[in-house]
């Protein structure tokens, strides 16, 4: 992503208080479309064809596909989630260090009856041992066409 990258640290005590406020932060145009172009590229022949005996492909729950083992799709993928911006917000919105765990792509398709189930699969991660304050994870999600 590197220098094209629209997200800002100058920035991020406005992302905080809107995640205060509301739940979440919307930050249009965090990535440039070509970004966008480029992980699309990645990720559209596996969101087309499912995982089937070994071969990686989609998950489909309901309305949605995902695509686990996220990173392995490619470097794009990986400059998202590692992006310097994004951990100091999560960091600074978790007050502790921050690790990536369970993450995946999701596509969701328009549905009258089902929904989303947003959760954080319902566990506590301790990392810090010296006081065994345990962290809820947080759902962390990054839209695009």
């Amino acid at each position: 992503m590197g220098a094209d990258s629209m997200l800002d640290y100058a920035q991020i005590d406005l992302y905080l208080d809107s995640i205060s406020e509301r739940g979440f932060v919307e930050i249009s145009e965090a990535l440039p479309l070509k970004v966008i172009d480029d992980v699309n590229q990645l990720i559209g022949r596996p969101l087309n064809r499912p995982t089937i005996n070994g071969r990686r492909g989609y998950v489909q729950a309901g309305n949605m596909r995902f695509l686990y083992q996220t990173l392995s799709w490619g470097r794009e993928v990986i400059d998202i989630y590692t992006h310097p911006v994004i951990i100091e917000l999560a960091s600074r919105h978790a007050q502790d260090a921050v690790h990536l765990s369970n993450y995946r792509i999701y596509r969701t398709f328009p549905s009258a009856s089902a929904t989303m189930a947003w959760h954080v699969d319902n566990k506590l991660d301790t990392y810090d041992d010296d006081d065994q304050k345990g962290v809820n994870g947080t759902s962390w999600s990054i839209p695009w066409g």
